[in-house]
């Protein structure tokens, strides 16, 4: 009778299984954004006016789709702590999309018909954040809301002793 395969750990599974959904909710926003981004640039709004639009439709719902569903974080909202980190992987992805933005309008300008340019310009935006999917995925699992995330760990209260403290505490001159 032949081997059963053996089970990948509990672990693995869990992992595959966040990444499925935190793939479910880039689609979610991504859409979002891609509409938006879509309908300003269409209405000759500039690269950049779509790309910061799109960012703010789509990364407030990423937001709480990835911390209340995909790591199923119900804590606090601990403000700067998780805002700042989130805030700073997510502005650098905007930012890329909006320099790839830019420069493919720049290089689709001579094309005549806008609509081709609509389509080439939202497709170079969409392409931006396919690449950075999994690196956004590990920044934010590794860093903010994973379990064994830097930022789940407890703030120190207290810094630890130096070597070369007197033990017995503090004394007064005398």
């Amino acid at each position: 009778m032949p081997a059963r395969p053996a089970r990948r750990p509990l672990a693995a599974r869990f992992r595959w299984r966040m990444l499925g959904k935190f793939g479910a909710s880039s689609l979610i926003s991504t859409g979002l954004s891609q509409a938006v981004f879509a309908l300003v640039y269409y209405l000759h709004g500039a690269p950049t006016v779509a790309s910061v639009s799109a960012f703010v439709a789509g990364a407030i719902p990423n937001y709480f789709l990835n911390r209340f569903w995909t790591w199923k974080r119900r804590d606090r909202i601990r403000g700067v702590r998780e805002l700042l980190p989130y805030a700073t992987v997510v502005v650098g992805t905007a930012l890329l999309a909006i320099a790839v933005t830019n420069v493919t309008d720049h290089l689709v300008a001579p094309v005549g018909s806008h609509l081709v340019r609509t389509a080439v310009v939202t497709g170079s935006y969409l392409g931006t954040y396919a690449v950075m999917f999994g690196v956004k995925f590990v920044l934010l699992d590794r860093l903010i809301f994973g379990p064994t995330a830097r930022l789940n760990r407890p703030a120190a209260t207290a810094a630890p002793p130096s070597d070369d403290a007197d033990p017995a505490g503090p004394t007064s001159p005398a």
